[in-house]
């Protein structure tokens, strides 16, 4: 079998794929379970073994069947951890950065300091569609990046994620509460902001229906309980509310605005926008934009099995 890892500052992400090799038009068919563990949690090469082994008992999957992984990482004191581990398990390992093969271009300065997983989502966005495409990943951190049509990355946007925001309000403030951001999520929310154009719901691999072992809870004491019922308001009439409201808008008008102003700014209106990460199935429904709206949590792990198929070809072909 076959694991993509995807090594972010709060969570792990981990997909399973069935086949351990196959062509490139595998990476969504033939991904078997998905799972995601908090990265702070992992200190040794023992603790992720004992937290796949439990995982992947539970779905009746034999840790000793991985025989082959591809990781990014954007927290690097854990890629000590994941080299032993893969050592552990002898599997052979591949660890994307700048000097993979990749199939794009980084016209950015300093390339070998750029995220892992920018570069994963930039090259399986242009491996499926060779043209002008957006990507936005919502996480920790908020990316905005573009892949042009000849597959050359331009750079791109970063801004603090959605949670990221909910926590620095809380801490740098006296009063305001923490606000549990799955509130926001599982909210029925206004249709207020419908989006224009067509949009495309692919398998976001995190929701609350498809997959038990998601938790992205806060764990804090001052959590404040939102009723899971109400809506979100763009006027909050209560500090709650006023709060929900800055959060999930005011991250949906920032990337509706960067979105408007790239697609002018490269004369592609109407291009495709990809979204990604833990929270993109809060955020993305709702932005509003002109063209074909991509909406798939797992984007990151699919790129991972692309492009472990496409260094490990390179690296037979060197043999």
């Amino acid at each position: 079998m076959f694991l993509s890892c995807d090594i972010g500052n709060t969570n792990t992400v981990l997909g399973v794929y069935n086949n351990s090799s196959g062509n490139y038009d595998d990476e969504e068919k033939d991904i078997f379970k998905t799972y995601r563990i908090l990265t702070s949690e992992i200190c040794s090469e023992r603790d992720i073994f004992n937290a796949l082994s439990r995982l992947f008992f539970n779905d009746g999957i034999s840790l000793s069947g991985i025989e082959h992984i591809c990781i990014s990482s954007v927290v690097p004191s854990q890629n000590k951890f994941y080299k032993s581990f893969c050592s552990l398990l002898n599997c052979h390992a591949i660890f994307i950065s700048s000097l993979s093969k990749t199939g794009i271009n980084l016209i950015v300065e300093n390339p070998e300091k750029l995220g892992a997983d920018r570069i994963v989502n930039a090259s399986y966005a242009y491996h499926l569609s060779k043209e002008f495409q957006i990507i936005v990943d919502i996480g920790t951190a908020l990316k905005i990046d573009i892949v042009d049509a000849v597959g050359n990355f331009k750079g791109g946007v970063i801004f603090p994620g959605i949670k990221t925001l909910a926590a620095c309000l809380n801490e740098k403030t006296a009063l305001l509460p923490l606000i549990n951001i799955n509130e926001l999520n599982r909210s029925k929310q206004n249709a207020i902001l419908n989006a224009n154009g067509e949009n495309k719901n692919v398998n976001n691999g995190f929701s609350e229906n498809n997959n038990e072992n998601y938790n992205d809870n806060y764990d804090g004491d001052n959590e404040t309980d939102v009723d899971s019922g109400n809506t979100i308001q763009l006027i909050g009439d209560n500090t709650i509310k006023a709060i929900k409201s800055g959060l999930l808008y005011g991250t949906i008008f920032l990337i509706e605005g960067f979105i408007k102003e790239i697609q002018k700014q490269y004369d592609k209106t109407g291009c495709k926008v990809i979204f990604t990460g833990g929270l993109s199935g809060i955020i993305a429904a709702q932005c509003r934009m002109k063209g074909l709206k991509i909406i798939d949590g797992l984007w990151t792990i699919k790129g991972l099995k692309f492009l472990y198929d496409l260094n490990a070809a390179q690296t037979k072909s060197q043999t």
